[in-house]
């Protein structure tokens, strides 16, 4: 990938928290698919960091930490 990430997050930070808390509350499974770069670095992480800063929040939105 040439030290690219592919594409980011296509819905809001909150949107995501909306749909994560739903589906915890209804007990429902969710998976996440996160592109992997081939291209990394201690300075090139594996995942996109905009992707994981929105997981971040989704995380401490669902569980408290």
């Amino acid at each position: 990938m040439n030290g690219q990430y592919s594409g980011g997050p296509i819905h809001s930070t909150q949107e995501y928290v909306d749909y994560f808390t739903r589906m915890a509350d209804a007990e429902g499974p969710v998976t996440v698919n996160l592109i992997m770069t081939a291209d990394v670095t201690n300075e090139h992480p594996i995942f996109n960091p905009k992707c994981m800063a929105v997981m971040d929040e989704v995380r401490k939105a669902i569980r408290g930490k």
